[in-house]
């Protein structure tokens, strides 16, 4: 049997009361009640948020529904996008322009004053670069070892991961430590147009192409391991959240149209919840790395061949509640 130490690392603490400040998948056993807890999201819901000021379709993505932030994007033709905008939890700000357009779909980590652009498709060629912003304007940062297109990024602007893509399609991952990305333990499955979410200890990747994917990979800092498949198997998703709790929604089911589909995980299994109000692909969202009590989707492919300029704002509040035990 597979014991809570091998998964989390740690055991679990007992205490006579439960802790008043929790963090997100924390538990801990209450000797008073004889209890297992732990503080978790409850059921998310989508809300509707202000809408972008520039339809597009694969735009990168970082922060919270109450500071967001998406920038680049498409389509292709007629030309590739360099627009960045902000949110505020209400409406969308435009702000300086990355220096490279280019398709960067779930290629965006950080939060609204410090983000990563991370490789991408500039309309001719995969880039290799790297923009860095610091909250006012975008500055060439590094180089990835491998340009791709449609990869999954994610963490913060001194610790994150940039893995698969199209290369074509590839296991390739890389480490961000703040200087350098680094080659290091790759996928189990090559794949594209993944949703992502977590940081360098504790990272998801989900869904995916060729064809569509039900596939899921969780990253402990070392190497991949498969998870239990979503339910429902589609790629040009967006997702957020981490290794314990994360989120997955939109994309395509083959055949198309776009899916409004959202799949809420605990650590172990998926479970449908509330669906998107418009079914959209290729969107950006949040990357808040510590669970998904706030995230959002925004922008992103609508009708077949057509940007949306749609927001929604994801919402799964947490309480402690006590655990069972199989």
């Amino acid at each position: 049997m597979t014991k809570y130490i091998e998964i989390k690392g740690g055991t679990i603490q007992s205490v006579d009361s439960d802790p008043p400040a929790p963090q997100l998948g924390q538990v801990w056993f209450n000797t008073v009640s004889s209890t297992l807890k732990g503080y978790v999201p409850g059921t998310g819901a989508w809300s509707s948020g202000g809408n972008v000021n520039t339809a597009r379709i694969n735009p990168g993505g970082a922060g919270t529904q109450t500071a967001g932030i998406i920038f680049a994007g498409g389509p292709a033709t007629p030309s590739v996008r360099d627009e960045t905008e902000t949110y505020n939890g209400t409406s969308w700000s435009e702000q300086n322009e990355v220096n490279t357009a280019r398709f960067s779909n779930q290629q965006g980590l950080g939060t609204q004053t410090a983000a990563l652009l991370v490789s991408g498709y500039d309309g001719t060629a995969r880039v290799t670069n790297v923009e860095s912003w610091n909250g006012t304007s975008w500055s060439n940062s590094t180089v990835v070892n491998a340009g791709r297109s449609l990869g999954a990024a994610s963490g913060t602007t001194t610790a994150a991961f940039f893995a698969g893509g199209e290369d074509p399609n590839t296991t390739a991952n890389e480490i961000w430590d703040g200087s350098s990305w680094t080659e290091s333990s790759e996928l189990n499955t090559a794949r594209s147009s993944m949703g992502r979410g977590g940081t360098t200890t504790a990272g998801i990747i989900m869904a995916g192409q060729p064809s569509t994917k039900n596939i899921v990979e969780t990253w402990d800092g070392t190497s991949w391991t498969e998870e239990t498949d979503m339910n429902t198997a589609r790629r040009s998703v967006a997702g957020d959240g981490n290794s314990s709790y994360a989120v997955v929604f939109g994309g395509v089911i083959s055949p198309p149209p776009r899916s409004a589909l959202t799949e809420q995980w605990n650590g172990s299994s998926w479970t449908e919840v509330g669906d998107l109000a418009t079914g959209r692909g290729d969107s950006a969202s949040g990357n808040s790395g510590s669970g998904f009590l706030t995230s959002f989707a925004a922008a992103g492919a609508g009708a077949p061949g057509s940007g949306t300029d749609a927001t929604e704002e994801w919402s799964a509040p947490a309480s402690v509640k006590t655990l069972t035990v199989s």
